[in-house]
């Protein structure tokens, strides 16, 4: 219908699958009814168990294996401090 390799799971096609471990104490208690609500509503994202996206593990055992997380927190500071920085700079020049 959309054109995509993808809706089923079979071989040769497209597929992402998100595992969330509903045992979890924030999801306690979900039934059927409730999944939905909860996962929008009482999702953290520490509950990703497991991601498969285009035939690549990028969660495993809830830790992720296609990023490097502490080379992506060094970065995500540095830039932090570089707009701070910049605000610094926008409010002088603000009060000109």
């Amino acid at each position: 219908m959309l054109g995509i390799n993808a809706g089923v799971l079979e071989k040769d096609r497209d597929a992402d699958i998100i595992l969330v471990d509903l045992s979890k104490a924030n999801f306690v208690p979900t039934v059927k009814e409730t999944v939905i609500e909860n996962l929008i509503w009482a999702s953290a994202g520490s509950e990703i168990s497991y991601v498969f996206a285009n035939g690549k593990t990028l969660i495993k055992d809830y830790e992720f294996k296609s990023i490097n997380l502490s080379e992506l927190s060094m970065q995500m500071q540095q830039l932090a401090e570089i707009f701070s920085e910049y605000r610094e700079k926008a409010k002088k020049i603000k009060e000109l």
